[in-house]
């Protein structure tokens, strides 16, 4: 399993509720250079992480079900108590 993170800049233009994704760029710099071509364009942080299976049994694991398990697995007694979970 490999996991990527993506720190960029998101460039959207919308008109009325119609929101269109432009680019995802690299700097700041080149962000705004892109919102002052049109009144339309803004601009805002953007942080992806892209996870790529390499197995069947990688995926499982990461179901939501097994992390939720494996997170609950690793808490104190007072700590699910403080978090209502008992």
């Amino acid at each position: 399993m490999k996991q990527y993170e993506i720190d960029c800049f998101e460039v959207v233009e919308s008109y009325d509720r119609d929101v269109t994704s432009i680019a995802y760029v690299s700097n700041k710099k080149l962000a705004d250079l892109l919102v002052d071509n049109s009144p339309y364009r803004t601009v805002s942080p953007y942080k992806k992480c892209i996870i790529v299976f390499d197995t069947i049994e990688e995926f499982n694991e990461n179901s939501k079900e097994n992390l939720r398990k494996s997170g609950l697995a690793k808490l104190s007694p007072a700590e699910r108590q403080a978090l209502g979970l008992n």
